[in-house]
């Protein structure tokens, strides 16, 4: 936690236009069960077996057959829903100020509400996981120490403890010590990314840290369009931080204030065929893409010892060519038939 928090404001504090806003945009978000499910497993201290798939405890016995929330974290996460007041919420007094003074035609509006958005339900999860859960969190076991023995791995009977706190983590996002709330921020993030599709974040504009263009692959190059307060999403398991097109920041903005209670919820995004994608190891340090300086630290980086390596769905022209050649393979097979 850090020393000195930063000056906070409660909602209340908006003007009657402002907050009507973002009280409209963040119940609506919550009203879906997307995020019943995820407030719900913030309560539990647990995820399921489909929000942990990536995890490398995803298999472990305290998650199995773990499909869904607890029936008693749901009923919990209703009541606290129902009862709360989202008025009283405070936020840091730079976001409140912020948003309050950007006009509602003004262009980066919808960005602005999308941040104050962001950050409540951020705030509404830290708040939730530190009302229901207490330490000693649940979090993966220790593990067996792995050494290398004549250049072959060897289990040993050492146990290593697991070095994240609690089974609600996002892998960037795990320095407690700098967050407000601590271990429950951590648990925050987590919550973002399985409601949003990603921790939201922001191009902030120029960074004077030049990144040698000749060192990055062609998804990665700078942004072709940089504008103030460009919204990006940073998924988990090393997916990369993706841009939202003009329609996602829409569909963000318009199921919140105008969407109607049959609308099909947008979350959680993804990203689109051709959007910019950024390494998430260099996107707040070289891109200027964060929400707070104190999201995370920055770490150094030797770029030119980078992993360029990600995930194939981060690829979507490989992605192509993979399923055509299944395609092509499967008729092969069906004309030898």
């Amino acid at each position: 936690m850090t020393l000195s928090d930063p000056p906070r404001a409660a909602l209340s504090t908006l003007e009657t236009r402002h907050l009507e806003l973002v009280r409209n945009t963040v119940l609506r978000i919550l009203s879906t069960k997307q995020a019943e499910d995820v407030f719900a497993e913030v309560a539990d201290g647990l995820p399921t077996q489909e929000t942990a798939k990536y995890k490398p405890h995803c298999d472990e016995e305290e998650l199995d057959d773990r499909t869904q929330p607890s029936a008693r974290a749901r009923d919990l996460v209703r009541t606290w829903r129902s009862d709360f007041d989202l008025g009283s919420l405070e936020l840091e007094s730079n976001v409140i100020s912020t948003y309050q003074q950007t006009p509602l035609q003004a262009r980066e509006f919808k960005a602005r509400l999308i941040e104050i958005t962001a950050v409540v339900i951020h705030t509404l999860a830290a708040l939730l996981f530190s009302h229901t859960n207490h330490p000693p969190y649940k979090k993966p076991p220790p593990k067996n120490k792995i050494v290398m023995v004549d250049g072959w791995p060897q289990v040993t009977d050492e146990l290593v403890p697991s070095r994240v706190p609690t089974y609600l983590y996002h892998n960037d996002y795990l320095d407690d010590d700098i967050y407000p709330l601590g271990i429950a921020d951590i648990a925050a993030y987590w919550a973002e990314t399985h409601l949003f599709g990603g921790v939201v974040v922001f191009y902030q504009g120029d960074n004077e840290t030049e990144l040698p263009t000749d060192l990055l692959p062609p998804s990665s190059l700078p942004l072709d369009d940089k504008r103030f307060l460009d919204v990006y999403l940073h998924p988990d398991c090393r997916f990369k931080v993706f841009r939202l097109s003009d329609a996602q920041i829409d569909q963000f903005v318009g199921f919140g204030v105008h969407g109607e209670p049959s609308a099909s919820s947008p979350f959680p995004l993804k990203p689109e065929r051709n959007t910019v994608r950024l390494f998430p190891a260099i996107a707040m340090s070289h891109y200027n893409v964060y929400r707070s300086k104190n999201d995370r630290k920055v770490r150094e980086i030797d770029i030119a010892r980078l992993n360029w390596g990600g995930r194939m769905e981060d690829d979507p022209q490989m992605m192509e060519l993979v399923e055509e050649r299944k395609k092509a393979e499967l008729k092969q097979g069906n004309d030898g038939i």
